[in-house]
């Protein structure tokens, strides 16, 4: 079951972001696992991705442990070309003991590449990691959340 919590800190900063039209919209697959000493984490597929200008976006997904005010923990997919409904099938991997790994928030976003401006942000969603049992796989369609300053201010918690 996901619930919305209120009050994420804001931990590092998006400075100029172009906004997707529409509201709530699309949602991005992961699948989440501690094994043999690191976090993996599946990025399997996004689906009703916004359009962009009126076109198919160019998405790729943008991970991060936070709090990461230094975004070491910055991670991302490849770009895939014009489509609303990419499949990534990329894993992501961190090599942090499980303690740390438990006090983290996982943010997971979706932007569209934009080779002559700014990348557009398409939306993103945060799993609470001390909320899931790592040793087993976790594999959730998150719904992603359109405006940064909303997203910020809710958190997707995963809750046995």
């Amino acid at each position: 079951m996901l619930m919305f919590y209120p009050h994420l800190p804001d931990v590092h900063e998006h400075n100029t972001l172009q906004y997707a039209p529409g509201q709530m919209k699309g949602q991005v697959k992961v699948s989440i696992q501690y094994l043999r000493g690191q976090l993996q984490i599946m990025v399997q597929h996004a689906r009703n991705l916004s359009m962009v200008k009126g076109e198919n976006p160019s998405p790729y997904v943008k991970l991060y442990l936070l709090p990461d005010p230094q975004k070491k923990t910055k991670r991302k997919t490849k770009v895939l070309r014009k489509t609303c409904h990419p499949t990534f099938m990329e894993q992501i991997t961190y090599r942090m003991s499980q303690d740390i790994i438990k006090q983290r928030i996982l943010e997971v976003s979706i932007w569209s590449e934009d080779k002559f401006n700014e990348n557009v942000y398409l939306g993103s969603a945060y799993l609470k990691l001390s909320a899931l049992d790592l040793l087993e796989e976790t594999c959730e369609w998150l719904s992603l959340e359109h405006r940064i300053h909303t997203a910020r201010g809710h958190m997707i918690q995963h809750t046995l």
